[in-house]
């Protein structure tokens, strides 16, 4: 590895070198290896969604006391984490800051209960419990965001050639380091009428859309609406063929049934060839159809 590096070992630096070099080893093998995802049954993440939904219905009527007086045991949670992190030095979103999706409290909570459902399918969780945890899993996946981020950049120390679309975020190039900030929460939108919902379906419906990921149930349904798009079951794909994406107008990432292995194959495609993507984070077909079309008629 140092010879392909062109770097010499002596006694000043043949073993941070060694050690790097291990790191890297270890770094493409576990690469290399399939990664047991936990997927959830087909269903159990739409009903998860119903649930929160019941457990919240009101929550988009109501102000940020409101809310947060509805979900303390969460807020509280997330006071905890942040003055750990300001004890430990670190700025108090610092969470957020490493994750790089995030689709709002109603998302996690329901991503929470899938996975505590599939862990033990025969229990019921109250709204309380599932807050608690939710905590939890926002947290880990800020650590699982931040641990695939420090894997790129370690292959980039160690010998690997960053791709052009990737060169900016380099770490090693000081010019280009910036902070990520959270992913603000759109205003509530008006309702759609019936008339408008119609036109917008109309419009996209001959555009070259390509859906990544989701189960296959809501594919059929959104194939049905939309014979011309393209729908990419990820679990039939191991490898990517870039050529499938030649033409398309816009690609949509359904993060919520996508592994960040499938995920990192993907992006890495339609980054390559400039391809203007998105992510989808709701079942409901009615906000996806708005958003499509807001997307494509800028």
């Amino acid at each position: 590895m140092c010879r392909f590096m062109k770097i010499e070992l002596d006694e000043r630096c043949s073993l941070l070198f060694l050690l790097l070099d291990k790191r890297r080893i270890e770094w493409i093998r576990e690469n290399e290896k399939e990664k047991e995802y936990l997927a959830f049954e087909e269903g159990l993440f739409e009903d998860c969604v119903r649930q929160v939904d019941l457990w919240t219905q009101q929550g988009m009527n109501e102000d940020i006391r409101t809310l947060r007086k509805k979900n303390r045991i969460y807020f509280d949670g997330e006071d905890f984490v942040e003055a750990c992190l300001r004890h430990l030095d670190c700025p108090g979103d610092y969470m957020y800051m490493c994750m790089t999706n995030y689709f709002g409290l109603g998302n996690q909570m329901a991503r929470t209960l899938a996975v505590l459902k599939t862990m033990n399918p025969n229990r019921e969780y109250s709204f309380e419990e599932v807050q608690r945890y939710t905590i939890l899993y926002t947290a880990v996946s800020s650590f699982v965001d931040a641990l695939d981020s420090y894997d790129m950049q370690i292959g980039y120390l160690t010998g690997d050639e960053p791709d052009d679309f990737d060169k900016e975020e380099a770490i090693f190039q000081a010019e280009n380091i910036s902070i990520r900030q959270p992913e603000r929460k759109k205003p509530e939108e008006s309702p759609i009428t019936e008339e408008s919902l119609e036109e917008m379906e109309k419009a996209i419906a001959d555009k070259n859309i390509v859906i990544i990921g989701g189960h296959v149930n809501w594919l059929n349904k959104l194939k049905k609406r939309f014979p011309n798009w393209m729908f990419i079951p990820t679990e039939n794909y191991k490898t990517v063929d870039g050529k499938m994406l030649d033409g398309k107008d816009r690609v949509y990432f359904f993060t919520d049934h996508l592994s960040h292995v499938t995920y990192g194959k993907f992006i890495a495609v339609v980054r390559e060839r400039k391809i203007p993507f998105g992510y989808l984070g709701s079942l409901n077909i009615e906000k996806m159809i708005r958003q499509i079309y807001e997307d494509t008629n800028l």
